[in-house]
């Protein structure tokens, strides 16, 4: 709870903390109830908004319960003021473990049939880390920083400079722990080492430790840690034959805390100031050239910061329409595919997150039911077997790497080719189409990486089962790409300004964004 209430965007200041845990102390009573007492407020605020999600525990999901406090306590925006280093690698730490969150109630409703409480997430962390792993450690490429790993973590990595400390007697090696249930000599297929096997995975840990370094290795170890007896030096350290130095409490007392090497004043302890300077990914899609048409700074958000975002139920529908369909076209080319099939390829692909609740979930697996039976009506009877599904190109326009991914591509009986891009959204009027440069993104996509001639670009409304095309010249798609090489300079500059209006309404970042359009 302390390391809670230190978060920065909370408010709380430190004299504030510090009262309270002396409150709790002094009454021997829990942290938690000195704050159902307080009323300050902004510790009233903050047990508010715990009280609330502790109702929730067993009604919301690992990523509803997850995503809601990062997204109520706003822990986003002290990280978007300046940007340094600390504050990017703060978000792509929360990028990391969001995923993680993702990830894990995905697998764990696929794997169990059951949708996971935010206990059992705890529960996976806690194995993740007990196996060595940091659920959420992210690294900036190209700057120097210090890394803090477990000697389990660090295998398969290595570092110009190392440092192992804490190599003392029951650290390194620690106590041997045993297994709560031992298993007899006799079952286990394995040769067992001779002598004591803990000690020997130890030193083991230890070789691989020092092997990390590639021109400097450190080793440190300290008589006190602040117990009652003095340490000793790890045996591990006399098996190398190095002769190690010893300071004296004395010697390391004269090193002042303010201009010792690590101290105040040394500049160690500064935010280092890492403005990004590269703005181009090493791949652009329309997708990114749309976000940047509609807000620059949206852009900045999601593509140069990669601030997270909690999932968004038309976003997982429509992968999971997707996804199916793909599956359903795919396995058409090679035979038969009933409906039912068709329904188990749906359950399998079925993306669950981000929806209200499980009433909302449900109402839209109907709706998708629905709309699957009046497509597989419509398609699976066909004669014309697509040319490709799901199809990824490469293209480079003025030397910038662009990608994408075709939904379907048909022959055409003019030696053409139609792409089709499925949409679960409201169907739009001709009109719209025929000014909608995505799919024409993919006709240049096809005609230059693929070496097709597309004909025909169709907007296939799946929800209302509504084709819509259209065409485009060879002109016109000329014209896309000068536009698109205009955004990419644009990008390239790095001036992300905000363009507000009403679809900020649907951004997702409208709550950290403080040029929000709040009309």
């Amino acid at each position: 709870m302390y390391r809670v209430l230190n978060i920065d965007v909370l408010g709380i200041p430190q004299d504030q903390i510090s009262g309270m845990l002396a409150n709790a102390r002094s009454r021997k009573v829990d942290l938690w109830e000195v704050l159902a007492e307080n009323k300050q407020e902004n510790v009233v605020e903050f047990y508010k908004i715990v009280t609330k999600y502790q109702d929730k525990i067993t009604k919301a999901t690992p990523v509803e319960i997850v995503y809601g406090l990062v997204n109520e306590i706003n822990y986003v925006s002290p990280f978007l003021l300046e940007e340094t280093m600390e504050n990017q690698l703060a978000i792509k730490n929360l990028n990391l473990l969001l995923n993680i969150v993702k990830t894990f109630e995905i697998e764990y409703r696929r794997d169990n049939k059951e949708i996971p409480t935010i206990v059992d997430l705890v529960d996976y962390l806690d194995l993740m880390i007990e196996a060595g792993d940091n659920p959420a450690q992210a690294e900036i490429e190209d700057i120097e920083t210090v890394k803090l790993l477990t000697v389990h973590a660090s295998k398969g990595l290595e570092f110009p400079v190392v440092f192992m400390v804490n190599l003392v007697s029951d650290r390194f090696p620690t106590r041997d722990r045993k297994d709560q249930i031992e298993i007899p000599d006799e079952l286990i297929k394995e040769t067992l080492p001779m002598g004591d096997a803990h000690i020997q995975e130890e030193r083991r840990l230890f070789y691989v430790g020092m092997t990390r370094a590639q021109k400097y290795l450190y080793l440190t170890a300290a008589k006190n840690y602040g117990g009652k007896r003095d340490k000793t030096i790890s045996g591990y350290i006399g098996e190398t034959g190095i002769k190690y130095n010893e300071i004296s409490s004395e010697d390391v007392k004269k090193v002042n805390a303010q201009t010792g090497l690590f101290g105040k004043e040394s500049g160690y302890r500064e935010p280092k100031m890492t403005k990004i300077t590269d703005f181009m990914p090493a791949f652009l899609s329309y997708t990114q050239i749309s976000s940047f048409q509609t807000c620059p700074l949206k852009y900045k958000y999601s593509y140069v910061l990669n601030i997270p975002t909690p999932p968004n139920h038309a976003l997982s529908f429509g992968s999971t329409i997707h996804d199916t369909l793909r599956d359903f076209h795919t396995k058409l080319m090679f035979e038969k595919c009933s409906y039912p099939d068709l329904l188990a390829i749906y359950e399998k692909n079925w993306q669950p997150l981000g929806y209200l609740n499980e009433e909302h979930r449900q109402e839209y697996f109907e709706n998708g039911k629905a709309l699957l039976k009046k497509y597989y009506d419509e398609n699976a009877s066909t004669k014309t077997k697509p040319l490709a599904i799901e199809k990824p190109f490469n293209i480079k326009i003025d030397g910038i790497k662009f990608y994408g991914r075709i939904d379907r591509i048909d022959p055409l009986a003019d030696g053409g080719v139609e792409i089709i891009d499925y949409k679960t959204g409201r169907a739009k009027d001709q009109k719209d189409v025929d000014k909608d440069d995505q799919v024409a993104f993919y006709a240049i996509g096809a005609t230059e990486a693929l070496n097709l001639k597309p004909t025909k670009l169709t907007y296939y409304f799946v929800e209302e089962g509504k084709k819509v095309s259209t065409t485009r010249t060879t002109k016109e798609l000329a014209t896309i790409k000068d536009e698109v090489k205009e955004i990419v300079e644009e990008i390239k500059a790095g001036d992300f300004k905000a363009a507000p209006g009403m679809h900020c309404e649907w951004c997702d970042y409208n709550k950290i964004c403080p040029f929000a359009f709040k009309g």
